[in-house]
């Protein structure tokens, strides 16, 4: 393995999944402001059904980012 891969590739999943993160929260806070929608607001009924499965499609983004930054034994090749 190459060394110093491993925490190249937690920097490229960090800014996957902080795009991902701030691109879902953009969507949300448009939804609620120029569209009034009300499902999109805040942990309201039709937030969870709607919006939560998009902000958790980003976590496996966040911890393979944590895995590969903290563990420099991990196989990338």
């Amino acid at each position: 393995m190459i060394k110093g891969r491993s925490k190249q590739l937690g920097r490229i999943f960090s800014v996957i999944s902080a795009a991902g993160f701030s691109i879902v929260l953009l969507l949300n806070v448009v939804a609620i402001f120029m569209f009034g929608k009300p499902e999109a607001i805040y942990f309201s009924p039709g937030w969870w059904f709607q919006w939560f499965p998009a902000y958790i499609a980003w976590f496996p983004f966040l911890i393979l980012a944590i895995v590969f930054r903290t563990n420099d034994n991990c196989r990338v090749d």
